[in-house]
Parts: C-alpha cells; sequence; structure tokens
C-alpha cells in the first residue's frame, strides 16, 4: 500500500512540474540496508565539538544553548554557486527513532531536462538563521555560535521515463558532520585574560 502511495505521489510530481524539469526525492531515511535500519552511509551526525552527541545523528532539541534545531536545504550547483532548491526542513525530534534524517518531499529542478545530470548538494545550519551563509558567518562563538555543514558535491540524474519512486531518489548523496567552529588558539588566550580580570575584580 506505502508503495501505491509513493507511486502516486511522484506521478503527481511529475504531471504538476513544467514540461523540461526534473523531479528529485529530498530525503534521506529512504536510504535503508537489507534489515530495514538506516543506512549509516547517508546520515547526517553531530561531530566532536558537540561533546557527547558526537557521531550520534542530528535530532533536534537534544543541543544545551536553548534546545537547537537544524534544518536541511537542498542547492543545485552551478558555475561554483549554490542555488536554492524548496526550503528549508527540519530533522526530526529528540526522540526520533529516524536520527540523522530529514523528511522533505519531491522537488522540482527547473530547467534540468529529464535524463540529464546536475550537481547537487545539501546544507544544514542551526534554524536561529535563515539561511546557510548565515549561520556560517554569525559573529557568535564557541559554545554559543551555531553549528553548520555540507555535503559533498554529487551528482544526479532523473530517468527520462521514472516508474518507482526510488528513481528519484539521491543516490549519490553520502553522510556528512555539522560542526561548531572552535575559536582560533589567540582568541581563546584573550577569552581567558578577560576573565581573569572578572575574577580579580569580584574579589576584591
Amino acid at each position: 500500500m506505502k508503495t501505491v502511495i509513493a507511486v502516486v505521489v511522484l506521478l503527481t510530481t511529475l504531471l504538476t512540474a513544467r514540461a523540461g524539469d526534473s523531479v528529485v526525492t529530498f530525503r534521506n531515511d529512504v536510504f535503508r540496508l537489507p534489515d530495514g535500519s538506516l543506512d549509516p552511509a547517508r546520515l547526517v551526525t553531530f561531530d566532536a565539538s558537540f561533546g557527547a552527541l558526537a557521531g550520534q545523528g542530528v535530532r533536534n532539541g537534544v543541543v544545551q544553548e536553548g534546545e537547537r534545531s537544524y534544518v536541511a536545504q537542498l542547492f543545485k550547483v552551478e558555475g561554483g554557486n549554490g542555488i536554492p532548491v524548496g526550503t528549508p526542513v527540519p530533522f526530526g525530534g529528540p526522540n526520533t527513532t529516524d536520527a540523522g534524517t530529514w523528511k522533505g518531499g519531491n522537488l522540482t529542478l527547473a530547467g534540468v531536462e529529464p535524463g540529464s545530470r546536475v550537481e547537487l548538494m545539501v546544507k544544514v545550519w542551526d534554524d536561529r538563521f535563515s539561511t546557510f551563509e548565515a549561520a556560517a558567518a554569525s559573529p557568535l562563538r564557541w559554545p554559543s555560535t551555531p553549528g553548520f555543514g555540507s555535503s559533498a558535491v554529487f551528482s544526479y540524474t532523473q530517468p527520462k521515463f521514472p516508474l518507482l519512486p526510488s528513481d528519484t531518489f539521491m543516490t549519490g548523496f553520502s553522510w556528512f558532520s555539522i560542526t561548531i567552529p572552535v575559536p582560533e588558539p589567540r582568541i581563546l588566550m584573550l577569552l581567558s585574560v578577560g576573565l581573569a580580570g572578572l575574577l580579580c575584580i569580584r574579589r576584591r
């Protein structure tokens, strides 16, 4: 029954897309191992800068500093530039059984004819910011700085006549981690001096 519904949704999306446009399924929870478990090679994880969460799949509401949430967005890469496709999609909550995944829908790749290759990438960032670039350029610093990360650029080609939902999966997508940038040693030293000064003032 689920397969039938998925086929209907795919066909509906293809019919509503303009002639000459491709469609891609923007979700990574569809990649499963033979036993039905998530394929770890397709997940988004926290890196070592997240402490105890390191290596775990990204979930929303499990990071301190206001229980942060993260979103994923697809980008079409042209001439070295990333053009956003669709809107940002949130990850699951703290109790999700599919940590490291997002569940977007079928997106139209305008101007990409079925059967032709296109370069894509996925970016993830703290949803306190409206865009990935804003999060990456934030003046906030560790541990308040937002986490962010992006996948490697991968190729995608929608078959001219897709028959199954899997025909529009992002098969070239592979896992990556998001990070919280740690300030340079010089900045850490300045922070240490400032904290020491505050302690001296309080003791007087």
